[in-house]
């Protein structure tokens, strides 16, 4: 079997190949064309070095990643067709990592380019539950805070996450929140409608715009609230992607 048919899948299925693509670039949606890839190339006693994605491109009957010259650039001489490299990318609290075999090098600008398959298999864990979105401007959702002993409080989301939220307190805070305070009703105006949950303050010292901005858990949800919250925040994601 060719090296282009053993990782593209391009054995009478192109498909496959079409397939591992769409699966790559779901997973480095996270990342820009800036994130710096780790590189790792076992059994070979070369260091760890660092290089970047420039595009997901056509080879021969299929795909292939295209990765910038190795930093440091010993490293260059040393990566041959065949080599084995693990990859691994962080950014915003997203790791991916997998492994690929390179399939040529070319040089282009007097700099060397190195054609990679596309992987097999990929690993993608969030290395934070509580990674936040921001709420972007055509999706501003209005809050109300209201807890027994304080007058109601007006804010609007900063971020949100499946863990809890950032809210951007328009009215006066007296006394401030407080680390731990249980806030019994907070009432999120969404495009689906208003949904109802219970926060815990986990802290209340950053500004943001020159306004104070609530950092606050999930404690519990009425009704519906967690699935309706859990799709605004898909939404906030795929604004945050298309951007």
């Amino acid at each position: 079997m060719s090296l282009i048919s053993k990782f593209f899948g391009n054995n009478g299925s192109k498909k496959k190949a079409v397939l591992r693509k769409k699966a790559l670039e779901r997973s480095l949606r996270h990342f820009g064309k800036q994130t710096s890839a780790t590189v790792k190339v076992p059994g070979t006693g070369l260091p760890t070095s660092t290089s970047h994605i420039i595009e997901i491109a056509r080879y021969e009957d299929g795909y292939c990643i295209l990765l910038d010259e190795f930093v440091p650039s010993r490293v260059n001489k040393s990566i041959k067709p065949k080599t084995k490299l693990h990859i691994k990318l962080q950014s915003r609290g997203v790791t991916v990592t997998f492994e690929a075999l390179v399939l040529a090098q070319k040089q282009q600008g007097g700099a060397p380019i190195f054609y990679v398959s596309i992987p097999e298999k990929i690993q993608e864990k969030q290395a934070r539950s509580s990674y936040r979105a921001t709420v972007p401007i055509r999706l501003s959702a209005l809050v109300t805070l209201m807890s027994e002993g304080r007058p109601s409080i007006k804010g609007h989301l900063h971020n949100i996450s499946t863990d809890g939220v950032g809210v951007i307190v328009k009215t006066p805070v007296a006394p401030p929140f407080r680390s731990g305070e249980i806030i019994d009703g907070c009432y999120v105006e969404l495009p689906s409608g208003t949904v109802q949950c219970q926060i815990e303050v986990r802290q209340f010292n950053r500004t943001v715009g020159g306004k104070k901005m609530l950092g606050a858990a999930y404690k519990s949800f009425k009704k519906n609230a967690r699935d309706e919250l859990n799709k605004f925040l898909m939404e906030c994601q795929r604004s945050e992607e298309g951007s």
